[in-house]
């Protein structure tokens, strides 16, 4: 174990305080997972309610591995009752560099390997992974992490102002511009953006799809509108780009799954803002095995302080969960949610995962020199 102490401290604090019921648990789910409505189901149909953290190494090799991540790990996690992790998968960390003279994309095997060693630790231990395209702010250009350097396009805009995470989606119109060009599927060296993307997803599905506690793909980390986020600050989100841009986005990449992988989950995210009260017009996929991935977070709060304002954003978040997946069928997961040692403000989100009987993924299982994670007594 090469965590830091102070984390695993406070993971501890969490598992014993809040889960020593399921450590208890008389049966573990059987893989592999799918779903009925909005129930995630086992391989013998009973309801499965997942409860775990995120691990995700945004620096470096971006090989969670390398972050000292392990099976020592993996034992404490099954030993206090957790039954799965989203392992984040960054996308320049898989291919770094543009496709060859022949048009081949580059991926890197090695990085590809590494993941698939860490979900192979944590499936010995029965916990399920799911696996996540993670991003913030799109690269490190813009002082976060996702995508390659080469499919960066800012239209040779500076990277100013530099306000961190979360201001620089608000104020930097260089990363606005590199949004717009993904969401128009414009090509960088020759590649037509989402569809590399797609491409790429496909590589990580047929790398994945016979191992049985993969739970299923998290598509793309909370989804940025880019420029036209000012038309979504409001109750009803931006139905325009959730109908016109994000949901053809969502089903393409299933598709591209779809073409190696016909039964696992595929979790599909709206755009950012839903996470904080606004409803989404994410359209239907289509797809059978489809999930909704969300993610509650306050405006306002904190500090052990349950004030109405955040009490009442995370309610609103919970039932525009339930409206889109009585609409859809598909299987809602808040796939994260914490950001904070605030064991008030984890226990809320808890409580009302309880009450819509949906199950979690906390924000995370170590600080790992995050520089996009912020919230009460974290720091950014």
């Amino acid at each position: 174990m090469r965590m830091r102490r102070a984390t695993l401290a406070a993971a501890l604090t969490l598992a014993v305080g809040l889960h020593a019921e399921a450590a208890q648990s008389p049966a573990s789910p059987k893989p592999s997972l799918g779903h009925e409505g909005r129930w995630i189901t086992d391989a013998k149909g009973r309801v499965v309610i997942l409860h775990g953290f995120n691990m995700v190494y945004k620096v470096g090799s971006y090989r969670p591995e390398d972050a000292g991540f392990g099976r020592d790990d993996a034992r404490f996690l099954h030993r206090h009752g957790f039954n799965t992790v989203r392992l984040g998968i960054i996308y320049k960390g898989l291919e770094p560099e543009p496709p060859g003279a022949d048009g081949s994309p580059d991926y890197r095997r090695g990085y590809l390997g590494s993941i698939a060693r860490t979900e192979r630790v944590l499936a010995k231990r029965k916990i399920f992974t799911l696996l996540d395209f993670h991003q913030d702010l799109y690269n490190e250009r813009f002082e976060g992490e996702g995508w390659p350097d080469w499919q960066t396009l800012d239209d040779g805009l500076p990277a100013e102002p530099k306000t961190g995470f979360p201001g620089n989606y608000l104020a930097m119109p260089a990363l606005q511009r590199a949004f717009d060009h993904f969401w128009a599927n414009d090509p960088a060296q020759g590649v037509p953006l989402q569809e590399a993307y797609a491409a790429a997803w496909r590589k990580v599905a047929r790398r994945f799809k016979r191992r049985p506690r993969v739970a299923g793909y998290d598509l793309l980390n909370e989804p940025w509108p880019g420029s036209a986020f000012p038309t979504c600050l409001n109750p009803a989100g931006c139905p325009k780009f959730d109908s016109g841009s994000l949901t053809p986005f969502s089903r393409r990449t299933i598709a591209a799954i779809r073409d190696v992988d016909r039964r696992k989950l595929a979790f599909y995210e709206p755009n950012v803002l839903f996470d904080y009260g606004a409803r989404t017009s994410h359209g239907d996929t289509g797809d059978r095995h489809a999930g909704f991935s969300f993610h509650p977070y306050c405006l306002e709060g904190g500090g052990g302080v349950a004030t109405t304002s955040c009490e009442a954003n995370l309610r609103s978040v919970f039932r525009n969960a339930d409206d889109h997946v009585d609409r859809t069928g598909d299987a809602p997961l808040v796939t994260e949610f914490g950001a904070s040692d605030d064991l008030v403000d984890t226990q809320r989100v808890i409580d009302l995962a309880d009450e819509h009987m949906v199950g979690w993924q906390y924000w995370h299982y170590c600080d790992c020199d995050d520089p996009t994670t912020v919230g009460p007594g974290v720091q950014s």
